[in-house]
Formats: structure tokens, C-alpha cells, sequence
């Protein structure tokens, strides 16, 4: 499959989706690095060239695909659309496009991306995740300073939508059907920005159970415990929902 040049619009399209695989880490971005992507896009939009952004290299399944390389990225995107999307409101600018990440068995991810999706981000009693609620934030800080609050009725925050939707494009990188994706995920990971040695374990345990009889069910399995062991500040078993506690840790846990 060629490599593609695709517009922000075109990656999100209604039909496709893009899945981040329970080996890839938790989203991760810091304000520098959200604050300087967003900087870059409102530097070059008033000469109305095409920005590109970088690669994105995925595995295509039916017609999902699995991100590989570049899910940092493509998550900051995915908040970035779902801000714009509720400012650009009695606009067409988002008639055609669809906020379509998913991710593998983290429900927390998942219901936080839905919720901006569906309703922005206000102040919620909802247990969001930490990291995408913050990125949410330091988006909107940032529009506010390059747009003075001035959002919807802003002809130039109009002419950033569209650019943003038009001219900011991503290289689409496809790998063959035939690829082992763990050992192509470890040279990845060792071209660039290195995983933590626990990391890199995870993903090797997730290619040994990969290889079992109803793998599915045991790598989401073993994915939500590694998950619950992952947080340090509290018993593993207040990670839990409340009705799995006393199944997995008897009666006292």
C-alpha cells in the first residue's frame, strides 16, 4: 500500500477508525509539546500552504486502523477536533467529520474522548483520564491567547478551521498484512523516543498471549490487571469496580 498524504478532514472521515493497541502507552503529551503543536499549525495558516504534520504508520483491519506510530500525535488531534468542532457550532466545517479514535480496553480513554466529543469539557463528576483532561485544558488556554477569546464569530478563527481541516496533512503509512507487528513496534520503539523497560515488557507478554486460544479475552485480561497494578498510590483492589472486587479478592479482599 502507497504511502498517503491526507488532510485533517479526510482522517477523519465517517467511516474509518483508528484504534490505539493496549501495547502502546497511555497518552502522555505535556503542555510544551501540545502548546508547540498547535503554535506550529496558527504560524503557517495565514499563507494558506500545506502544513505537514509527520507520519502516522498503522495496520489496517477491515476498515480499522491500528496505530503503530504516531498515537501521541493523533490523540492531540482528536481533542483538538472535538474543542473546534463545539466552537465551530451553526458552521459546517465538522458536517463531514468524525472524531474516530478508539482505544483497546482502556474504558477511561475511551469515556473521556467520548464525553469531549459529545458535550466539550465543563466541569464534570465524571473520572476522566487525568492526562486527556489536562491536554483538553492547555488546548483551549491556547486558542483563548492566539484568538483573545474570540472564537466563532472570528473570521480569522473561521479561516483557522479550515485551514486546520484543508491544508494540515499527514503522511498515512501503511505496513503489509504479513508484518509482525510486536517486533515492528520494538524497532520502532528503538528508532525513536524509547519505552520504559516495563513497557517493552508488557508488549512482549501481549505477543505470547496473542498466540493462545481466545487470545482476545486473555490480552484484555491481562491488560486490566497490568493497568490496576500500574497505579502506585493506592491498593490494587480499590482499582476494581466495586462488584469485581470480591470475585477476584474473596470476600475481605
Amino acid at each position: 500500500m502507497e504511502p498517503k498524504y491526507l488532510t485533517i478532514k479526510q482522517i477523519f472521515n465517517q467511516e474509518d477508525r483508528y484504534n490505539i493497541p493496549i501495547y502502546q502507552r497511555n497518552y502522555a503529551w505535556e503542555e510544551s509539546q501540545i502548546s508547540q503543536l498547535i503554535q506550529d499549525i496558527y504560524d503557517v495558516y495565514p499563507d494558506g500552504n500545506n502544513y505537514y504534520l509527520g507520519s502516522l504508520i498503522v495496520y489496517k483491519r477491515e476498515n480499522i486502523y491500528e496505530t503503530i506510530d504516531g498515537q501521541q500525535r493523533l490523540t492531540t488531534l482528536n481533542i483538538l477536533a472535538c474543542i473546534l468542532k463545539h466552537e465551530a457550532k451553526g458552521n459546517n466545517y465538522f458536517d463531514d467529520v468524525d472524531v474516530n479514535l478508539q482505544f483497546d480496553s482502556r474504558v477511561k480513554s475511551n469515556r473521556t474522548l467520548s464525553y469531549f466529543n459529545e458535550n466539550g469539557y465543563a466541569s464534570t463528576t465524571l473520572d476522566l483520564h487525568p492526562q486527556m483532561a489536562q491536554a483538553y485544558e492547555i488546548i483551549n488556554r491556547k486558542l483563548e491567547e492566539l484568538f483573545n477569546r474570540d472564537f466563532s464569530e472570528s473570521d480569522k478563527f473561521k479561516a483557522f478551521l479550515e485551514y486546520f481541516l484543508t491544508k494540515v496533512k499527514i503522511l498515512r503509512i501503511q505496513v503489509p498484512e504479513e508484518t509482525d507487528l510486536n517486533h515492528y513496534f520494538e524497532v520502532m520503539n528503538n528508532r525513536g523516543e524509547q519505552l520504559e523497560k516495563h513497557e517493552v515488557l508488557k508488549a512482549r507478554f501481549l505477543d505470547v498471549l496473542s498466540k493462545c486460544e481466545e487470545s482476545e479475552k486473555y490480552r484484555k485480561t491481562f491488560n486490566l490487571i497490568w493497568e490496576a497494578c500500574s497505579y502506585m498510590d493506592r491498593y490494587v483492589q480499590y482499582v476494581f469496580k466495586i462488584q469485581h472486587r470480591k470475585a477476584l479478592f474473596g470476600e475481605f479482599w
